[in-house]
């Protein structure tokens, strides 16, 4: 989880970096923490992605949010994405881990 009251001083204590934020939807995380025995508010949620919304408009180019719904939908097609936002290119082999 990326605190609000932190991600901007990483984000200016680590020039150029890239940075890949996981965004799942609310609900999923919802019942992740309830297993837990936890309990996801959902405006500490909003709060939390709408600051990274924020910083993204601050730093373009160095923020990648990561829809966990598009990694499971196409995984391909997502790694492709990540891939080019870190500058590399993606081979769809690399799901093979082979050699």
């Amino acid at each position: 989880y990326i605190y609000p009251e932190y991600f901007e001083m990483i984000l200016e204590r680590t020039p150029n970096v890239p940075v890949i934020v996981l965004q799942r939807p609310f609900e999923s995380l919802e019942k992740s923490w309830a297993q837990r025995k936890s309990v996801l508010r959902r405006d500490w949620y909003d709060l939390v992605f709408d600051n990274v919304d924020k910083m993204r408009k601050k730093y373009p180019k160095r923020i990648f949010v990561l829809q966990y719904n598009e990694l499971m939908d196409d995984p391909d097609l997502t790694m492709t994405n990540v891939f080019e936002f870190l500058g590399l290119k993606w081979d769809h082999q690399y799901f093979k881990m082979t050699g």
